[in-house]
C-alpha cells in the first residue's frame, strides 16, 4: 500500500482537530465535576483549571531542551531536517492525552479533588506537544 503526504497530512490535521475538540470538552466538563461532584463554589472552579497550566509551565524547558540538544543538531548545512524527524514530541504528546483522559475519566468522582486535576496536566503535555511537533 502506497501512502502519500497527503494521506499524512490529513491523520495529523484529524488529531489535532481531536485535540482541540477535547481542549474545549475541558471548559465544558471542569464545571460539571468540580461543582456538582466536589461541591467547589464557582470562584473555587477556577483552581480546578491549575492542572492544566503546571502541566504546560513543567513541559516547557525539557521541549525547548530536546529542541536544542536534540533536534537542532540534526539539519543539515543548508538548514534542512527531514519532516518526520519533527514529530518525535508528538507520539509523546498522543499517549500524554491519552492518558489524561482516562487519568481524569476514572478518578472524577470517586478519590480525592486533587487527583483529576494531576490527570489534568497530562493533557497540557500532550497538546503542548501535539501542537508544536505538527
Amino acid at each position: 500500500m502506497i501512502y502519500h503526504v497527503t494521506d499524512h497530512v490529513t491523520l495529523f490535521s484529524l488529531e489535532i482537530s481531536l485535540v482541540y475538540a477535547l481542549l474545549y470538552l475541558w471548559f465544558e466538563s471542569m464545571p460539571i465535576v468540580f461543582i456538582e461532584m466536589y461541591g467547589f463554589s464557582l470562584n473555587m472552579e477556577g483552581v480546578a483549571f491549575l492542572g492544566i497550566l503546571v502541566g504546560a509551565i513543567l513541559t516547557i524547558p525539557p521541549y525547548f531542551a530536546y529542541l536544542y540538544y536534540i533536534q537542532e543538531p540534526q539539519f543539515d548545512e543548508n538548514g534542512n531536517i527531514q519532516p518526520e524527524k519533527r514529530l518525535h514530541p508528538a507520539f509523546v504528546g498522543t499517549f500524554a492525552v491519552v492518558i489524561c483522559l482516562f487519568w481524569f475519566g476514572w478518578s472524577a468522582g470517586r478519590t480525592h479533588w486533587i487527583v483529576p486535576i494531576i490527570g489534568s496536566a497530562f493533557f497540557s503535555i500532550g497538546a503542548f506537544c501535539l501542537f508544536n511537533a505538527v
